[in-house]
């Protein structure tokens, strides 16, 4: 039951394979992360990201499928499947399927593009973010989508009672990439009651492109490793543990996201 959703590469292992970055996904539930993914309500919009922050509740966010200024709902159709696609070889049931992953998914959703009408938006420069084909904003998409989809799985699993009694603790697990965010990486190692608050907002991921995630503890894990404290005060959290005490803000960007409000029944 107690699994972490990322390995060091050296810890490789049958059924995980590297695809966005240096290191392995070993989802804890992938077929809540595909129903997750499956049941999002198609959502187009012509709003900004920040709009969106500013208008779109959390539990509207966590149940729609939608990208900032994306209006059509055939390409974001088109995006979930592509989505999917990519989390096929990140988790796959009989192999590797040649052919998904997250390049080849980049491609096809570009040549989608060009194949049904799709047309830059004036005023935004190619290859920007803003830019809905180019690489930078269609990774960005994948890999938030995947992580995301990937936390409610895990939400899931951790929340089951078998799990809740045996490991009653999270330790965050920070991003391993040397492009983490400072912020992100100096919680590494934060020890809390899997049931704290704080962990609503800072599972992973929390912002886009964060590879953050979290791993379960046993009581006397926690206890060896030592407790940390956190107080949330609506959009910020002060954190106290090995020594320190910090504040940690709400992302700048706008972004939120919470695991409990993905759950399919709920979604």
């Amino acid at each position: 039951m107690k699994r972490l959703r990322f390995l060091d590469k050296l810890g490789m292992t049958a059924g995980a394979v590297i695809v966005m970055a240096d290191f392995l996904y070993m989802p804890t539930d992938p077929e809540a992360a595909r129903r997750y993914l499956q049941q999002l309500l198609i959502s187009p919009t012509t709003l900004s990201s920040s709009q969106i922050a500013d208008t779109w509740s959390p539990e509207v966010r966590a149940a729609a499928m939608f990208s900032a200024t994306t209006a059509r709902d055939d390409a974001l159709e088109e995006l979930r499947q592509e989505i999917l696609a990519t989390m096929n070889v990140l988790t796959p049931i009989d192999g590797v399927v040649s052919g998904n992953d997250l390049a080849s998914a980049r491609l096809r959703f570009q040549n989608w593009l060009a194949d049904n009408g799709w047309e830059r938006p004036e005023g935004v420069e190619p290859g920007s973010i803003a830019d809905l084909s180019s690489a930078r904003r269609i990774d960005l998409i994948i890999n938030t989508k995947v992580q995301q989809a990937y936390a409610v799985g895990d939400y899931r699993q951790q929340q089951t009672q078998e799990a809740r009694a045996l490991y009653p603790y999270l330790r965050y697990v920070a991003d391993p990439r040397p492009t983490r965010r400072p912020d992100h990486w100096r919680l590494n190692g934060l020890i809390l009651p899997k049931d704290h608050l704080f962990w609503r907002g800072h599972t992973g991921p929390w912002d886009y492109n964060c590879f953050c995630t979290v791993e379960e503890l046993s009581q006397d894990e926690a206890e060896a490793e030592g407790i940390g404290q956190a107080a949330v005060e609506g959009d910020r959290a002060i954190v106290t543990f090995s020594g320190g005490t910090f504040e940690v803000l709400a992302p700048a960007s706008g972004y939120s996201f919470d695991p409990a409000l993905g759950l399919t029944e709920e979604a």
